[in-house]
């Protein structure tokens, strides 16, 4: 199917380029299927470090978020640094820089989506993540 522009988690906004899909309407699979962009605004919530993040750097889709909470440190001090933002303004620009890199050339687009998976591999999110659960999930098996 087409790609949407943009889905989005957090804060409602307007904008011409943002399709908003409520996340109760679509699988995981259909939704990181048709997003090319997301981004996260925690509004109210604080909650800083979402699994829609992760499931965006697994899936190649730029995870655009605010400059706050754990986000600076989990996006460290490279290229994902970009994708951090202060304000709406700074969101609808890197917003639109992301898509139309994904129109055009991909060169951009390319760079932040391989930057993540490297990021995600780095940080051992999945080894980290998976040590805390591996014991509910799998008893007989654990070590300790």
């Amino acid at each position: 199917g087409e790609k949407c522009e943009l889905a989005f988690r957090g804060h409602e906004t307007e904008h011409p380029r943002i399709k908003k899909i409520p996340a109760e309407t679509i699988s995981v699979p259909d939704f990181y299927g048709n997003v090319c962009v997301m981004f996260h605004r925690t509004g109210g919530s604080r909650e800083s470090f979402c699994r829609a993040c992760i499931e965006s750097w697994l899936n190649g889709i730029p995870f655009v978020t605010e400059k706050e909470f754990a986000f600076p440190e989990i996006y460290g001090d490279g290229v994902l640094r970009s994708l951090l933002c202060n304000d709406e303004n700074e969101f609808i620009e890197v917003i639109s820089q992301l898509l139309d890199s994904y129109r055009g050339d991909r060169e951009i687009y390319d760079m932040f989506c391989n930057a993540q998976t490297r990021r995600y591999y780095e940080l051992n999110l999945n080894g980290r993540c998976w040590t805390a659960w591996e014991h509910f999930l799998c008893p007989s098996t654990c070590p300790f």
